[in-house]
């Protein structure tokens, strides 16, 4: 062992997916839609034998585990509002929300690996013009700064025997965006 990082790769003989998804648009009037979304889903292994997702656990029968990076629920939400400023450009106003279940990070469901949920909003305004060709908008990205896990690996540094590494999600972002269609 010379501390070096190890990579692995197995296979789950078979696993089940069950699950639905619904979602809806709804033009409330002329100017403001709604859409919503909703996603379950419940994986899990039938058959894996020998799992060995963090190199340590050789041998291991995951069967009858959660799938890896597969949450049970996920939903979002988003309104956008857009009104005729002129006869050139267009106003629009748009806010998204988002929500993703936790769910394990390896086939062990190691729950040291488990990642928490998080929600998320982003937000546009700006300006597009009629024809569809220029847009100027102002953006904001994870806007009330949520802090969420997007990966969870053992060993400190990555690989090394002992402690967790955790990757953390992108702070609050925020930009101008210019758009030219030619």
């Amino acid at each position: 062992d010379n501390g070096g990082i190890l990579f692995l790769t197995s296979n789950a003989a078979s696993s089940e997916v069950l699950g639905f998804e619904v979602e809806g648009t709804v033009k409330a009037t002329k100017n403001l839609e709604l859409r919503a979304a909703y996603g379950y889903s419940a994986g899990e292994y039938d058959e894996f034998t020998g799992c060995t997702p963090d190199g340590t656990a050789s041998g291991t029968d995951c069967s009858g585990n959660d799938l890896q990076k597969s949450p049970k629920n996920n939903f979002s939400a988003s309104v956008q509002y857009e009104s005729e400023v002129s006869s050139a450009w267009n106003f629009m106003l748009r806010a998204e929300y988002s929500y993703l279940d936790s769910n394990f990070n390896d086939a062990l469901n190691n729950p040291q690996r488990e990642m928490p949920s998080y929600e998320l909003v982003n937000a546009r305004a700006g300006f597009i013009s009629v024809d569809g060709r220029y847009r100027v908008m102002a953006w904001v990205r994870n806007a009330f700064e949520e802090d969420y896990i997007d990966g969870i690996n053992l060993g400190s540094p990555p690989g090394a025997a002992g402690g967790v590494y955790y990757s953390v999600n992108q702070p609050r972002t925020y930009g101008l965006e210019l758009r030219a269609k030619f």
